[in-house]
């Protein structure tokens, strides 16, 4: 099998599934709950982020060289 065949561990695309929900719950927060919902935004939004951060080093570090 080469490189281009092999798929991407359940890991990294689970968190990137969890980042894009993250996301797009986010707004939804703030629209219904003001800005009650704009505090559990933020976190939201900075746990997306860190979790497709995270997705780009392993992709990174796992690459053939």
């Amino acid at each position: 099998m080469t490189v281009s065949q092999q798929a991407v561990p359940v890991q990294p695309q689970r968190w990137a599934i969890i980042a894009i929900v993250l996301w797009t719950v986010a707004p939804i927060c703030v629209v219904y709950g003001g800005w009650a919902g704009l505090i559990v935004m933020l976190p939201a939004w900075a746990y997306g982020t860190r979790l497709l951060r995270r997705r780009r080093q392993w992709l990174s570090a796992n690459a053939p060289r």
